[in-house]
């Protein structure tokens, strides 16, 4: 019940008794990722930004053994809370603490290189994607690995995370092509893998 009464109260134009209840729900109920996003983007949206990010700082521990989704949505929460206060600098260093993690998802890579630009470090994330490149085609980490490629491969592209660029810089061909022939490679290996597995199947 205490969620629908939040959005009545909110609609009500109650804010303060609003962020009072979510703040009192996501309190009582920690293991509820739904509930801490809820208190921290409301707090920000009342113009307590410095009280979301505390929330999400609190919440976001090795102890809550968050969901690799529920994790993503809260700290991709803070990301965006430090963009619309113009923090780009901080948010390529939330980023950079973020990614050490390894995360599976791409977003994370695609939104530290956007990160790096916006704060005057274009060539810092050049570096960086150009690493990744070279770095996922021989990496034990599929996952993370994955995701870096494919930020890299974006940023290369001029696509990258809310950051597009009307113009392919020739520079990037040699390591595009290299990813481009080891993506491939993985493929066909992955193709005869999966036809080995049948053939062992139907017999």
């Amino acid at each position: 019940w205490g969620s629908p009464r939040v959005t009545l109260l909110l609609n009500a134009g109650q804010k303060d008794k609003a962020l009072s209840l979510v703040k009192a729900l996501a309190t009582d109920h920690p293991h509820d990722h739904h509930l801490q996003w809820q208190y921290a983007q409301n707090a920000a949206s009342a113009g307590d930004y410095e009280a979301a990010y505390a929330w999400l700082n609190r919440v976001l521990v090795p102890e809550a053994k968050w969901q690799p989704g529920e994790e993503e949505s809260l700290r991709s929460l803070f990301v965006d809370l430090l963009q619309q206060q113009g923090r780009d600098r901080d948010q390529a260093d939330y980023l950079a603490e973020w990614i050490k993690r390894k995360p599976e998802s791409p977003n994370p890579y695609g939104q530290y290189l956007t990160a790096l630009v916006r704060s005057n470090q274009a060539g810092q994330a050049e570096t960086v994607a150009l690493q990744w490149l070279r770095e996922a085609q021989g990496s034990g980490e599929p996952a993370a690995s994955q995701g870096r490629l494919s930020a890299a491969v974006n940023f290369a592209l001029g696509q990258g995370y809310n950051l597009y660029v009307q113009r392919f810089d020739e520079r990037w061909h040699a390591p595009l092509a290299e990813a481009a022939l080891f993506i491939a490679a993985c493929e066909e290996r992955s193709e005869e893998h999966t036809s080995e597995l049948q053939s062992h199947h139907d017999l």
